[in-house]
């Protein structure tokens, strides 16, 4: 790394644990974005099903 922060990194020329550790770190970002992608699906579901089930309920409800 030099002084200005930037990285002096040529990947085809790096030792392969540097190549391996690289990899592993970009595979941890993109899980990570999976993983929160799939919670806020999850919870959008979660809310729709509960809005959907609200209002059926009270079809019922008012119905009866």
């Amino acid at each position: 790394m030099t002084h200005a922060g930037t990285y002096d990194f040529a990947p085809e020329t790096a030792p392969l644990d540097d190549r391996i550790l690289g990899t592993v770190e970009e595979f941890r970002c993109d899980c990570r974005s999976a993983a929160w992608d799939r919670t806020i699906a999850f919870f959008w579901a979660v809310s729709v099903g509960v809005t959907i089930g609200t209002v059926a309920w009270w079809g019922v409800v008012s119905v009866g």
